[in-house]
């Protein structure tokens, strides 16, 4: 029988830029069980010890997964608290999840190792595996700019034809965002009516 006592861990995931994941995957394991939960549309997470089929006790010993599909994957292991609910927030780390796609090739037998992304797909220079340190942005360099009125905007693309422009409101003090993978020249000319957001909503 399950102890009466309800007690809740729970916390935020994150991904391997400190952005919170919606739909994320959280396994909690107790001994040789396991219960799980799903992240709510705020990244968070809530898991009753209460709903263990084994007894636990505080001091226990407690392991919490949490994982997403072309995200990557994490396990954190601590302990059960007092108190009655304890908080562990779960950053997800696609660096260490990726995994070798071995092909032999017939004629040489050469053997090739192409590392994966965590959702299985190739790893390439457009699509390259994400660095903990590395700025989101760094690739991009300045293009163009129109600085002419109240509203200013200045425009930054990549060798790979991807952009984003910052609108930039001067009486208001408001910089918003927004970003595409193609189209520069035409998103560009019409810069005053694309939309824009927050820069935690665009990146």
């Amino acid at each position: 029988m399950p102890p009466p006592l309800s007690y809740v861990v729970y916390g935020f995931v994150y991904d391997i830029y400190g952005i919170i994941l919606s739909n994320a995957t959280v396994n909690l394991t107790h001994s040789t069980n396991t219960i799980s939960g799903t992240t709510d549309a705020n990244g968070e997470y809530n898991i009753n010890l209460g709903n263990l089929p084994d007894v636990w006790a505080v001091g226990d010993s407690i392991s919490i997964k949490g994982t997403k599909t072309a995200e990557g994957t994490k396990t954190v292991s601590t302990t059960i608290l007092g108190g009655g609910s304890q908080r562990q927030d779960i950053t997800l780390a696609e660096t260490s999840d990726f995994v070798y796609d071995t092909q032999v090739q017939n004629r040489t037998n050469i053997v090739m190792a192409i590392p994966l992304h965590y959702d299985g797909l190739k790893v390439t220079r457009e699509r390259p595996l994400p660095v903990l340190t590395q700025n989101p942005l760094e690739q991009y360099r300045s293009t163009d700019d129109d600085t002419a009125g109240n509203v200013q905007y200045y425009s930054f693309t990549d060798r790979f034809g991807n952009w984003f422009i910052e609108k930039y409101n001067v009486s208001e003090g408001s910089h918003r965002y927004a970003k595409g993978s193609s189209g520069y020249s035409t998103n560009w000319t019409s810069r005053a009516t694309l939309s824009y957001d927050y820069f935690f909503n665009t990146f």
